[in-house]
């Protein structure tokens, strides 16, 4: 696995499930302590208005996206996702391209292969 470097940004995605608030913020601490800086936090599934607030109060970060479940995953669906959820939560082009995606899921990091639908 490779390692993230301190110098790298990255985008925290976490299922929007019952334990998804205390979790989130568990990662962020986690993400301090190891001086990972934060660019935000992504919910995916169905939208949740008190746990965005619930994890930009607690864990002191900003959710950049909330994103339904994607039921056919392409690359034009994937591009649709990005041109709704992220083109104005993070901008590109001044020059932080350079994004690690930590992806931390209770059922580990395969757990949406298989389904009918997946999320992003």
């Amino acid at each position: 696995m490779p390692r993230i470097s301190a110098a790298s940004s990255c985008v925290l995605v976490r299922e929007t499930t019952r334990w998804m608030c205390s979790r989130s913020i568990l990662s962020i601490e986690q993400l301090r302590v190891h001086h990972i800086p934060l660019l935000g936090i992504v919910m995916n599934g169905p939208k949740n208005e008190s746990n965005k607030q619930a994890i930009e109060h607690f864990g002191n970060a900003r959710v950049i996206a909330q994103v339904d479940t994607v039921s056919d995953i392409t690359p034009d669906s994937l591009k649709a996702v990005f041109e709704k959820e992220f083109r104005n939560a993070i901008d590109i082009a001044d020059g932080s391209d350079h994004l690690a995606s930590v992806h931390t899921n209770a059922n580990g990091p395969d757990a949406t292969k298989g389904g009918a639908s997946q999320r992003v």
